[in-house]
């Protein structure tokens, strides 16, 4: 038996009701609340839209679970059949194809031209100006990641030509919280109990016994696992 020692303020406790293998998806699902959180959302009774790129990782698929228990209606991206598939079933109400040059028109298209609301982008490049043009009026897209490097185009030109929009841009990290240890905390809780209660669920991870952990590296680099990998040493 391995042990590792911690500082006492960093542990969680975890209910029975929460499986190890689900586990490994909390800090997903606390992203995911602090991805909400820095929206500003306010009780709304109109319809709602929210548009999240790359639907199949783990973040997403929090993402849209929660959006979806404030009302809104969920688009992701993804450019396989699996990924779009795994997207459905795990949250989205619909996926469209990860094309950023198709992207605005399939948004408009779901939202009956109305747009979204909100537009959380991790992939960057051609993306991000993609998904501030699927924005409705007041509408905010919120950047945390550009996987595919720098914006395709001035963000900024971009707002002004939309400017009768009224459009926001926010870029986050995680790493706000970093000294704000009682909100963060404060957010695994809220995942913990989420989970805890069936309210989100965890994806099915990918199991692999520790002997494989060269094969699990090269699965991961190549984007073709779907949900977590969990390296077991039994």
């Amino acid at each position: 038996m391995q042990s590792i020692v911690v500082p006492q303020n960093t542990p969680y406790a975890l209910p029975d009701s929460i499986s190890f293998n689900d586990a490994v998806s909390l800090p997903n699902l606390q992203l995911a609340l602090a991805l909400l959180q820095a929206a500003n959302l306010t009780p709304s009774s109109e319809k709602r839209a929210l548009l999240i790129t790359g639907a199949a990782g783990g973040v997403a698929g929090m993402l849209s679970q929660l959006a979806r228990v404030h009302g809104f209606q969920t688009i992701g991206t993804a450019r396989s059949d699996d990924k779009r598939a795994f997207a459905l079933a795990n949250g989205f109400d619909f996926v469209v194809d990860s094309n950023p040059a198709t992207l605005t028109a399939d948004v408009m298209k779901a939202t009956s031209g109305f747009g979204v609301n909100l537009a959380y982008d991790h992939l960057g490049g051609a993306y991000l100006p993609a998904c501030i043009r699927s924005l409705s009026p007041m509408g905010t897209a919120i950047s945390f990641n550009i996987i595919t490097g720098q914006p395709s185009s001035d963000v900024f030109a971009l707002m002004r030509e939309l400017l009768g929009k009224s459009l926001g841009i926010r870029c986050f990290s995680m790493h706000t919280f970093d000294e704000n240890e009682k909100n963060r905390r404060e957010l695994m809780r809220q995942a913990i109990e989420l989970m805890a209660a069936g309210k989100v669920l965890a994806p099915s991870p990918t199991v692999m016994p520790l002997s494989d952990v060269v094969k699990a590296h090269i699965v991961l680099d190549k984007g073709e696992t779907l949900g977590k990998i969990v390296l077991s040493p039994q």
